[in-house]
């Protein structure tokens, strides 16, 4: 993933946050499916794409984030289309020691109504011969084409697109929207870049969520950690290679 698109500002951060927890916003209350914590770790190594960084980090994260692709009925581990990388999920899981230890965050870049259904029967057999669907979260802004994997048992995510957003008007339609795809399709939690950790918190409460940090800034990554630490509705926050302890 790669949206660091906002400004970093820890004040403005902190003081969304003093608002979104005082209880007197009007944020949605609608329940999640899913309530508790989902594993026993937040923090996980963010873009796990190769097998040199699954052996760089294998044994000091046990959350694994990893971007998929799926082309010719193939499952290509890659950030980006154009990336002309050939390493399939299957080589990438082989290499991971102890891989049914692991977590998962699976991003799913291509999904869509098309190619829905052998994608996702694609990627349970894999995480079933490696793995388990307990130890993993499948996310993408296709919320529509989660239906298999809402059905197998995983834990779901629906990244929330909050760009273009420019009247409160935009704000009300936005989050009416995320609150019926969420409901409809029985996804588990909603997931953003840290920068819109305020805004889910202010608006999404009650839901389970998801984020990532993409920065190294030491102070800035221990004031939301302490954060996260004490949110029990972030299930998961992505943290750099270089970061991670």
């Amino acid at each position: 993933m790669n949206y660091s698109r906002y400004p970093l500002m820890l004040l403005l951060y902190s003081c969304f946050l003093m608002i979104s927890c005082r209880g007197d916003n009007k944020g949605v209350s609608s329940p999640v499916t899913e309530k508790g914590s989902w594993f026993s770790e937040k923090f996980w190594c963010h873009r796990v794409n190769t097998i040199e960084k699954v052996h760089r980090v294998g044994n000091k994260c046990r959350g694994l984030e990893i971007d998929l692709f799926f082309l010719d009925d193939t499952l290509f581990v890659k950030h980006d289309e154009e990336d002309s990388a050939k390493l399939t999920l299957p080589q990438l899981m082989s290499a991971i020691q102890d891989s049914e230890f692991h977590y998962y965050w699976f991003d799913l870049k291509n999904i869509d109504e098309n190619n829905s259904k052998a994608f996702s029967s694609a990627l349970i057999a894999v995480i079933k011969d490696f793995s388990s669907i307990g130890n993993c979260v499948v996310e993408s802004w296709m919320p529509s084409c989660m239906k298999i994997f809402v059905d197998a048992g995983c834990h779901t995510s629906f990244f929330i697109n909050l760009s273009g957003m420019n009247t409160d008007e935009d704000v009300k339609v936005r989050i009416d929207n995320i609150t019926e795809y969420v409901t409809k399709y029985k996804i588990s939690a909603i997931s953003s870049v840290e920068a819109d950790y305020a805004f889910m918190n202010k608006y999404f409460p009650h839901f389970n969520k998801l984020t990532w940090y993409t920065g190294t800034n030491r102070s800035y990554i221990d004031s939301l950690v302490a954060h996260i630490n004490n949110d029990i509705t972030m299930q998961v926050c992505l943290l750099e290679e270089s970061v991670l302890r």
